[in-house]
């Protein structure tokens, strides 16, 4: 089995990409490039897109998730929102 570096795999990807005549194609694939690279420049940490009230919300919940006499059975959430679990 033959294993490319990751500089011929750009070069391969360059030179099949230098072959599209197509203005559509080539936009169709300007975009997906768009997309994957904002996706992988993307962090799993959303706090700093949020709001200062929403930030305020999820430290006031969070605060407020550490006294045990606010917290709920997961059976007595289960049954107060079944109707809309079953649907």
């Amino acid at each position: 089995m033959f294993i490319m570096s990751n500089l011929e795999l750009k070069g391969g990807l360059l030179e099949m990409i230098a072959r599209i005549d197509d203005q559509e194609s080539l936009r169709e694939l300007a975009k997906i490039i768009t997309e994957y690279l904002g996706n992988q420049s993307q962090d799993t940490d959303y706090w700093e897109e949020l709001g200062v009230n929403e930030k305020r919300e999820l430290d006031l919940a969070i605060s407020e998730s550490e006294d045990e006499t606010n917290l709920v059975e997961h059976e007595e959430v289960m049954k107060k929102y079944q109707k809309w679990l079953n649907k």
